[in-house]
């Protein structure tokens, strides 16, 4: 499911090609989201849409031979010029004068061609993990044997990168290259997004794009740059395995205008890896090359108020959440009279906070729902759950992103987040954002796979518990508070994968126990074993299916 959606789109014809484009539509300068290579197309954006979108107006499209746009009859169609002149169609389809141009990886390219031959329409460059025109390639330890279908049918490392092995297996280079492409630890998820994306191409179309070499003249274009009074900025990881980030500090030698960032460590996508440091980053640009103020809030703040202030964060997965919630904010109310609780929440519980007077903070309506996501995962009443949580990462970002903004113009003393994995995951990211004191809830800790669900699951469960455990290490204090919602023996006593330590020894050196929080009496609704029979539940106290879980993973 997407955070959001466009408000409209549509199609233009140019040189026979159809290109599909959409446009998030609101007042203020424009962004043009420029197409990486042609091996994936336009959800390449989907960790910078949503965020941007609600402060500039953005327009997005599929190159040709990508994506919703069509699929060009004649391999010459996809060229260093056809790339320039569609991006300037799209610009004249969309009614956009002028824009930022945002580019990544060969995008970057094309945006710091735009800014060198179209300079009218460019307002400002942002360019991430930019080569041409100074490309340089970044060291590689490897002298691999090229190709041959007869006594080297499956190459080793680089010599993948040859069209003519596309064709004969193109699944073997995709896993290959979008691992280097997204080499960061933990980007399992980024990877298999590229992936998936890339296999809905045909390798023919990847290789028209590398067909064509470098036509432009380069010496002109690096003439014209160097005269450039165009804002730029240059964003590079320091550990791309693509292009190599000495060409950013010679682009930046050559721009006057231009900002240099290197993320030191970084590879090549670090708008999919570390999106919320990008993100800030391309606005904070913005403001200081357009002279424009610091993005506000779409939603505004609630009222001030006398006295400490808390917002409260209580995950929609579940209404057994918002129940324990509001005992805990009814409790808090009583030891704390002149504490005010404002809840950033989203639908159904902002139902149940509505329905028990509560004050629901305006910006939950841009938040996107995270249940509603999990409902267009389902299907023929099954879920793989773990699997959703990954896909949900574009939502949670947008989320996190809200809450964000929320926490950076209003004052609250305190955040209570019961099971807020958004907010929990990019603040250990990102510790640098967080303000105020933080009081974590969960009453789970970590992830085992379904045997059915193979090997890969196991292997990504125990990456995601490792950057977990990773986090905590990394950050001990960044929860000032961590309560596991129930008792030690409610965790399995198993380990979080192979090497990884115990989830119960962990959990208890981790977190405080507060005991079950219901929000009501259990004893009025009579003894148990009655209540097990009414509701069909075997005598048992443990699921078979975690016990094929847990010898699944002993087992690897």
């Amino acid at each position: 499911m997407r955070a959001v959606q466009p408000t409209f789109e549509g199609d233009v014809a140019r040189a026979g090609a159809t290109l599909h484009f959409e446009v998030y539509d609101r007042p203020g300068p424009t962004i043009l989201l420029v197409p990486t290579w042609e091996i994936v197309h336009s959800r390449a954006w989907k960790m910078q849409i949503p965020f941007l979108s609600r402060h500039y107006r953005l327009v997005a499209y599929d190159a040709a031979g990508t994506g919703r746009s069509s699929r060009p009859e004649d391999p010459a169609r996809i060229s260093e010029t056809n790339r320039l002149k569609d991006a300037l169609a799209v610009m004249d389809a969309t009614g956009t004068t002028q824009a930022v141009i945002l580019g990544a990886s060969m995008g970057s390219e094309l945006a710091i061609a735009l800014q060198a031959f179209a300079p009218e329409r460019v307002l400002a460059t942002v360019s991430i993990g930019s080569g041409d025109p100074w490309r340089v390639e970044p060291e590689r330890d490897e002298s691999p044997t090229a190709f041959d279908p007869e006594t080297n049918p499956i190459p080793e490392g680089w010599a993948k990168f040859d069209p003519a092995y596309w064709e004969h297996n193109y699944e073997d280079f995709l896993q290959f290259f979008m691992a280097q492409a997204a080499s960061d630890p933990h980007s399992t998820q980024a990877i298999d997004d590229l992936i998936a994306w890339a296999r809905e191409q045909h390798p023919a179309t990847a290789a028209a794009s590398l067909a064509g070499g470098r036509e432009m003249d380069y010496d002109d274009m690096r003439a014209r740059l160097g005269a450039s009074t165009i804002p730029a900025l240059l964003i590079h990881g320091t550990a791309d395995r693509i292009t190599g980030y000495q060409s950013a500090q010679l682009a930046h030698d050559a721009m006057p205008p231009s900002e240099l960032v290197l993320l030191e460590g970084v590879g090549h996508a670090p708008q999919s890896r570390y999106p919320v440091r990008i993100n800030h980053l391309i606005t904070s640009f913005l403001d200081r090359a357009l002279g424009l103020e610091p993005p506000k809030p779409v939603v505004g703040p609630v009222a001030p108020t006398a006295g400490p202030r808390v917002l409260y964060l209580s995950s929609p997965i579940g209404l057994g959440h918002a129940r324990r919630d509001l005992a805990i904010a009814n409790e808090l109310r009583a030891l704390h009279p002149e504490a005010h609780i404002d809840w950033l929440a989203q639908d159904p519980v902002t139902r149940v906070l509505k329905a028990a007077h509560e004050r629901v903070h305006p910006a939950s309506a841009a938040m996107a729902a995270e249940s509603a996501h999990l409902e267009s995962e389902c299907g023929d009443h099954a879920l793989a759950v773990f699997q959703s949580m990954r896909t949900m990462d574009e939502v949670l970002l947008h989320n996190f992103m809200i809450f964000n903004e929320v926490m950076e113009t209003e004052r609250y003393d305190l955040v209570i987040a019961d099971e807020s994995w958004d907010v929990d995951y990019h603040l250990f990211e990102n510790p640098n954002l967080k303000k105020g004191t933080l009081a974590w809830l969960t009453d789970f800790v970590g992830s085992l796979p379904m045997p059915s669900r193979g090997r890969r699951e196991a292997e990504l469960t125990a990456d995601y518990n490792l950057e977990m455990i990773e986090h905590v290490a990394r950050h001990p204090h960044l929860r000032d508070a961590a309560i596991f919602v129930g008792a030690p023996d409610d965790i399995m006593d198993v380990t979080f994968g192979p090497g990884l330590p115990g989830i119960r020894g962990w959990t208890e050196d981790n977190f405080d126990f507060s005991g079950y929080i219901t929000g009501f009496d259990p004893r009025a609704l009579g003894p148990k074993a009655a209540l097990r029979a009414e509701f069909g539940y075997a005598r048992t106290s443990e699921c078979a299916s975690w016990q094929w879980a847990v010898r699944a993973w002993a087992a690897l």
